[in-house]
């Protein structure tokens, strides 16, 4: 098996940036093991995908038997693991796991972008399946549409599931910007949208012209334990996973569907591609030693509480404000300190300095008074300072609630050496993928409609007024 090596020349520039990229192996090579799709593959085997081209048509999943698809049964719309002969079905690696992600949003395993409706899906036929709480309190719909953006070796790619997976972002976006930018933002997201699900196309057709029987049967068996882990997380209940499902405006049974696809992908890249990726010691090293201080450091960090007092508001002189301070210093040793710090300060936040969203912790010479750090710093948790005298006569009383010192995790912890393998690991699969996506874009059938493309947009930009009104 060919293995993957960082040129000395590409490694040290992308590593000065802190990233490791491959050059090397991302050409055609990586694709010798992989079958050469071409247009009459697509259109003369059966897939292991939905007639449609995965525009999910919300087939009854617990109807008997299997789903017809061009004549072949291919995947059981209710998976039984205890009818599998994989009774236990081996886990996604975890960088693939990590890697290749869905470009649905509700399936568990969505990449990061655009976020399923809550609202409104429309299906096949251009029936909008409405969620009745929200249409009757007012909220929005996506658009009633349903024609064909574009083709991908025969395979329609629907401009209601475009619209529905970009409603909620642009609706946000319709509120922070005027007409002419949400016009140039929103024809942007609409393309990445389409070629998102163009590059799933070829991604999943491609896995199914790989992968061996039993890999589908691995792809089945995976997907009942997802399915199965939805209704436990339900409640145990069926109907409760579907009604969860509905309230996030999809159908529990497409996003069973979707979790096949997302596995007949993963273990595509598991099986072909993950194999060729391979991390050099030194490139660990070279890592650590670019990233040491960002990843790997943890600086000293301080949780205190002040009370701050100025001079130049409400005293008639500096003297009455140190009284003040003094005062306050004294009643700081025995009551409230976050009580005592509202009741002077009336900043509703207790004194607190650090953000919530870090725990309420500082980092080391990061607080804008430095004499007041300085002296945190030297206090014992739950202490609290004399009155400090800082610029533009600020007077500050400081207690401080806990300390921690910095920290550096050593290259040879074997955690360390892990995340770093993972992380080198992510970026060659990274790398690869879009190699061997490239490759199926080369040999792909596209027939994108240019004339629906913009259609599409025009919806949107009726649609901007209201999403710029509302809430």
């Amino acid at each position: 098996m060919a293995r993957l090596h960082l040129s000395d020349s590409v490694r040290a520039a992308v590593l000065s940036a802190g990233v490791c990229v491959v050059a090397a192996g991302c050409g055609s090579s990586d694709e010798r093991s992989a079958k050469q799709l071409t247009a009459d593959q697509f259109v003369t085997r059966a897939a292991s995908v939905p007639p449609d081209g995965g525009r999910l048509t919300g087939a009854p999943v617990e109807s008997g038997g299997a789903v017809r698809v061009d004549g072949v049964s291919r995947f059981p719309k209710t998976p039984d693991p205890s009818a599998d002969p994989i009774v236990n079905p081996q886990s996604i690696n975890p960088t693939v796991d990590q890697g290749v992600r869905s470009p649905y949003a509700a399936d568990g395993n969505a990449a990061a972008g655009p976020i399923a409706p809550t609202t409104t899906r429309v299906d096949l036929a251009g029936k909008p399946a409405t969620n009745k709480a929200t249409a009757d309190a007012g909220g929005p719909r996506a658009v009633d549409v349903g024609f064909v953006v574009m083709e991908v070796n025969g395979k329609p790619i629907y401009s209601d599931k475009i619209l529905s997976a970009l409603e909620r972002p642009l609706a946000a976006e319709a509120k922070k910007n005027n007409v002419d930018n949400f016009r140039n933002l929103a024809k942007e997201l609409l393309e990445q949208q389409v070629q998102l699900y163009k590059r799933d196309e070829l991604e999943v057709a491609s896995a199914d012209l790989s992968l061996s029987e039993a890999d589908k049967q691995l792809a089945q068996a995976l997907t009942a334990q997802w399915r199965q882990q939805q209704i436990t997380a339900a409640g145990g209940s069926l109907e409760m996973a579907r009604i969860k499902a509905r309230d996030e405006g999809w159908e529990f049974e497409d996003l069973v569907q979707q979790q096949f696809r997302l596995k007949l992908v993963q273990i595509f890249y598991q099986k072909r591609i993950f194999p060729k990726i391979f991390v050099p010691p030194a490139d660990q090293r070279a890592y650590y030693e670019q990233n040491k201080a960002k990843e790997f450091t943890q600086v000293a960090r301080l949780k205190f509480r002040v009370i701050k007092i100025d001079p130049k508001t409400g005293f008639s002189s500096d003297g009455d404000a140190v009284a003040l301070a003094q005062k306050v210093r004294e009643r700081a040793k025995s009551e409230d300190f976050a009580k005592l710090a509202d009741e002077i300060n009336k900043d509703g936040r207790g004194g607190a300095i650090g953000q919530s969203d870090s725990g309420g912790w500082v980092d080391a010479n990061s607080y804008r008074y430095e004499k007041v750090e300085k002296t945190a710093a030297q206090l014992k948790p739950g202490e609290v300072s004399d009155v400090i005298l800082e610029e533009n006569r600020l007077l500050f009383v400081v207690k401080l609630e806990a300390i921690q010192e910095g920290t550096v995790q050593a290259f040879e912890e074997p955690s360390v050496q892990e995340r770093i393998t993972q992380r080198l690991r992510g970026i060659q699969l990274q790398a690869l993928r879009e190699a061997h996506i490239r490759k199926l874009e080369r040999d792909a059938v596209t027939r994108r409609n240019e004339g629906k493309v913009n259609d599409l947009l025009d919806i949107v930009m009726k649609k901007y007024p209201d999403w710029a009104k509302a809430g």
